[in-house]
């Protein structure tokens, strides 16, 4: 799931049913003569909430298969994942690797327009990199604000069954004292 080193249609075939997996079946469709009723309006609003938690997760982890899933289109990187094409301009422009010793050898019989080219070649790559990174931390956040919710549900759920404890406490006192 987290390398690129498997690429082709089986790996990502294995990717998908994955995802899949973890994901589970879709739920069940309400019928439609049965849809204006109490009930399934209740159940559209629990699957609303349901999906509104889970969907960050969903989101996070098609982002990953995504990345490194094989590229069906392209230029010279085709059928290449995102995150490999990444790693190849990476230690060509800053990496310790042997292609970056012949980039570095090329560099020296540039002309000055070629120099510029380059230049432009890595600020595109940097560009590139802060926007994959700001999409991850727009990702994170809405996981956090999933956990969030989740957390505050779980404690109005616990403030609630606090306070019906309590009344039936109450209760319980006041008819043990009338006895």
């Amino acid at each position: 799931m987290f390398t690129s080193d498997g690429v082709g249609r089986e790996y990502d075939l294995a990717r998908t049913t994955f995802v899949n997996t973890i994901v589970g079946l879709p739920d069940a469709a309400v019928p439609k003569n049965q849809a204006s009723s109490p009930a399934a309006q209740s159940y559209a609003l629990l699957k609303q909430e349901k999906d509104a938690l889970i969907s960050p997760a969903i989101t996070a982890l098609a982002n990953i298969q995504s990345n490194y899933s094989s590229i069906s289109h392209g230029s010279e990187y085709n059928n290449r994942p995102i995150m490999a094409q990444y790693a190849q301009q990476v230690t060509r422009y800053f990496g310790d690797s042997e292609e970056n010793l012949k980039w570095n050898k090329v560099l020296t019989a540039q002309t000055s327009r070629g120099l510029l080219i380059e230049q432009v070649k890595m600020n595109a790559l940097a560009l590139s990199l802060q926007a994959k990174q700001y999409r991850e931390y727009e990702i994170m956040e809405s996981q956090i604000a999933a956990l969030l919710a989740q957390e505050i549900r779980k404690n109005e759920s616990l403030k609630l069954a606090a306070r019906s404890n309590s009344i039936r406490a109450t209760n319980n006192q006041i008819a043990n004292e009338i006895r």
